[in-house]
């Protein structure tokens, strides 16, 4: 009887052993996926920083390089048609002047360009291609019959007959 339950306490031992062995592996693998997720954070944060400091250096650069453009300030002008002579044009490109000067940039709000924009836009007339069902209505409105119709839509008699039977 103290034989059995010696082996038996050996047994549980054993078991135990093992338990504490498997739960020993899976916190183990269970911390070495907590340092990859931190180091996968820590690499897209310096993706993203490295991304973003490249971006406002582009815009830095932008904007100075639009700073020092000077932009005469845009006149809207009627399309006339006059001709102008070619003796002024190279008259023109022949002078050169001593100082270049800055004329203030002109600012236009954003909104403003926004909808000046917005204006100019020319929406084309979005042309719906008809339905399977609109042609064979628009065809039997015409006089064909559902044979003809068929064939040129390339559908059955039956589907034809049924479309224009239980069209909405």
């Amino acid at each position: 009887m103290i034989i059995a339950s010696i082996i038996i306490l050996f047994i549980l031992q054993l078991l135990m052993f093992f338990f504490i062995v498997l739960l020993q592996l899976k916190v183990a693998r269970f911390n070495q996926l907590e340092e990859k997720q931190k180091r996968l954070m820590r690499e897209m944060d310096t993706t993203i920083s490295t991304y973003l400091i490249q971006m406002q250096e582009e815009n830095n650069r932008f904007i100075e390089e639009l700073t020092k453009t000077p932009k005469a300030p845009v006149q809207p002008t009627a399309h006339k048609h006059t001709k102008t002579p070619t003796v002024d044009i190279v008259e023109s490109t022949e002078v050169t002047l001593p100082k270049v000067q800055e004329k203030p940039r002109m600012v236009v709000p954003k909104t403003k360009a926004a909808k000046a924009y917005q204006q100019q836009e020319v929406k084309a007339p979005v042309i719906k291609p008809q339905t399977v069902e609109e042609q064979a209505v628009a065809l039997a409105a015409q006089g064909l019959s559902t044979e003809a119709i068929a064939k040129q839509l390339q559908k059955g008699k039956t589907e034809i007959e049924l479309l224009l039977k239980f069209r909405t």
